[in-house]
């Protein structure tokens, strides 16, 4: 389900702060471009600035990737995707339903999982074969301790994804038309598409231009 409000919930931006009993405005049409936290103001890009008392930064992720596809032919990236919204998964649909026999998911974490499951289970009756390949003993070896990662990695298996762990993809070319994923035990993988489900990185264009202080690993601020 989704969580809605009708407009005549919200302020008048421009009444706001007038209002006696206050309120929550959407201030549509603009982006913030920089924060002086000192002062205590937002530039937005039409030059206008706000002023504030408190600011929650809420600018979001993207997806990540993997230099081993990032560097990889055109050819290869058309059956390579990453999973973050509702055209990704009319995508997956479409995929399926065009015929494809096999799926490669890198990634052991929550989504890598879930979607592993999802398409094992929705793809069954197409003959579909899922692989989720991870570097991590076991899936959510990250967030889960030891023995509820291995639980769950037997759970996923009997929903039957053929699960590869303790590996990475070293190298990867295309193979009578499709993903010749190449890992580090050396074994190999063909699949007709690829989602990669490795997290995501903050965006912190805006915490950049304004100064703050960013997480060199994880991106926070």
């Amino acid at each position: 389900s989704l969580f809605y409000e009708h407009e005549d919930f919200y302020a008048d931006i421009n009444t706001l702060m007038s209002a006696k009993n206050g309120g929550i405005a959407v201030a549509r049409g603009w982006s913030v471009t920089k924060l002086d936290p000192q002062n205590r103001k937002a530039f937005l890009d039409d030059g206008k600035e706000i002023s504030y008392r408190k600011c929650l930064i809420a600018t979001g992720a993207k997806p990540k990737n993997l230099p081993v596809f990032e560097e990889a032919s055109d050819e290869i990236k058309e059956k390579v995707m990453l999973y973050r919204n509702i055209y990704d998964f009319e995508e997956l649909e479409d995929i399926m339903h065009d015929g494809a026999k096999s799926i490669a998911i890198i990634g052991g974490g929550f989504l890598g999982s879930e979607l592993a499951c999802a398409l094992a289970r929705r793809g069954k009756p197409y003959g579909l074969t899922v692989y989720q390949i991870f570097r991590e003993d076991g899936n959510m070896g990250k967030v889960l301790p030891e023995y509820l990662s291995k639980w769950t990695t037997q759970k996923v298996k009997k929903e039957n994804v053929q699960v590869i762990n303790k590996v990475e993809v070293s190298n990867v070319e295309m193979k009578d038309g499709k993903v010749l994923l190449k890992l580090t035990n050396d074994h190999q993988v063909e699949a007709d598409h690829v989602i990669v489900a490795v997290g995501v990185e903050p965006n912190t264009q805006l915490a950049n231009t304004s100064g703050l202080e960013v997480d060199p690993e994880v991106g926070g601020f």
